[in-house]
């Protein structure tokens, strides 16, 4: 049975990081899935879970890095090209620091998930950032090297990894040079140009077509960036059309960076760009998506399957389980309206007391988003301790009456010490300091 590419990660890291100390592995709270937990068995001095802090962990890699370490940093392919983009553009890019983010879970692979965990601009994003190497792998045997490749290279790279396995393109021994791409066939008439998955996919494409006569070179760039500039120039004049194949929007990915090329040297030969539309994924079977967007067979052309245009069913996708799981997806979305209804209506108590307050200001307050209510209690416990008294009163304010400060709490609670005697906040959300903003006189 093939192994999935992330078993296969999990597997190459720790077998190399033993072999090298300044390895180090980061994870946001997602090491079962990433299967980083191969890492922290074999080193667990060398692992750190930071919890679901994507951006934290990116910064906390950079100072890693800064001190000599080889900082793997690991989670979603999606949440590490938005959260932790960042810290990927300021310290990987514009600091060169060798930073190694592993997005886990590219593509349609997270599949029931939806669109929220799809990560399908994830190449666009990090190929666009100044200095940084972006790989996908295609394969066990490339994503082994890929992993030896990220520790023996001291460059910031982002290498995208799937869930699910895939079929095999490459023996074992394989030798591969970054920034050269692979020819896996050669062909005359027309050259598809793939990354990830869908060279073995492309391989499937060229075996129906030669059987109605025509001959298709298969090309796997597994490096997007910097990308094989003359492997693309060479095609071109050597076969009469390029298709792009990737699973990744048709905008930004390797489709783009082929074009770029193309348009550049001033080659005028047919592109065509096979990809997801530019729209928002459906929840699925990784199968079904996979088919509904054209990426596998039967191919064909079709109106883009996208999120709030109706459901993929050509595609094999249960839409009884779709049905189930769009309910329990947004429970919590409905539950966030309902507590945001109950803000907005706070909210204009708030301004309602403003207006009819005697020249009082009240600034800035309400409109922070809720995320705990707990803020509330954990507020009060510090005011107490301040020598502050907080009382409820109606409409959602709290009235805070100063009483006695201790010393020394003056300045880590904003100054409050000799400060107006009544301030106003909104109850729910007012974090430690906010308070200070609402006052009679500048500070």
């Amino acid at each position: 049975m093939t192994p999935t590419i992330r078993d296969v990660y999990g597997a190459s890291l720790a077998r190399y990081g033993l072999l090298d100390e300044r390895v180090v592995v980061l994870d946001a709270d997602v090491s079962a899935s990433t299967r980083t937990g191969a890492f922290a068995q074999a080193c667990p001095e060398r692992f750190f879970n930071v919890g679901i802090a994507e951006a934290n962990m990116a910064a906390m890699a950079a100072g890693l890095a800064s001190e000599g370490k080889i900082p793997f940093i690991n989670t979603f392919a999606v949440f590490m090209t938005t959260l932790g983009a960042l810290s990927a553009r300021t310290f990987a890019g514009y600091g060169r620091l060798n930073i190694k983010f592993m997005g886990a879970y590219g593509g349609v692979s997270d599949a029931y998930d939806g669109a929220t965990h799809h990560s399908v601009e994830d190449l666009a994003i990090m190929r666009a950032i100044p200095g940084i190497q972006v790989l996908v792998a295609s394969d066990a045997v490339l994503t082994d090297w890929l992993v030896r490749n990220a520790i023996a290279v001291n460059a910031p790279m982002y290498i995208r990894l799937s869930r699910d396995a895939m079929p095999p393109l490459y023996p074992e021994g394989e030798s591969f040079t970054l920034g050269q791409g692979k020819v896996l066939r050669q062909g005359t008439d027309v050259t598809v140009m793939t990354c990830g998955i869908l060279g073995s996919i492309a391989l499937q494409a060229a075996d129906i077509l030669a059987l109605d006569g025509f001959s298709v070179r298969v090309v796997d760039h597994f490096t997007v960036k910097p990308i094989d500039k003359d492997l693309v120039r060479r095609c071109a004049r050597e076969t009469r059309a390029i298709v792009t194949a990737e699973e990744h929007s048709v905008v930004g990915g390797l489709g783009s960076a082929v074009a770029e090329v193309l348009v550049r040297d001033g080659l005028n030969v047919p592109l065509e760009m096979a990809g997801i539309p530019d729209c928002y994924t459906q929840s699925g079977s990784y199968a079904a998506l996979m088919a509904a967007y054209g990426l596998t067979p039967p191919w064909r052309r079709a109106d883009p399957v996208c999120s709030g245009q109706g459901q993929v069913n050509d595609g094999g996708l249960d839409q009884g389980r779709f049905a189930s799981m769009t309910s329990r997806a947004f429970r919590p979305a409905r539950a966030m309206q309902k507590r945001a209804d109950r803000t907005g209506a706070a909210w204009r108590s708030v301004q309602a007391q403003r207006r009819g307050s005697r020249g009082q200001q009240v600034t800035g307050f309400g409109r922070i988003a809720f995320e705990r209510l707990d803020v509330l209690f954990r507020q009060r416990r510090i005011l107490r301790a301040a020598g502050l008294t907080a009382q409820t009163a109606d409409q959602g304010v709290v009235d805070i009456r100063r009483q006695p400060v201790r010393q020394g709490w003056s300045d880590s609670l904003c100054k409050v010490k000799h400060r107006p005697a009544s301030i106003a906040v909104f109850a729910p959300i007012a974090p430690v300091g906010q308070f200070c903003r609402q006052r009679s006189q500048p500070w």
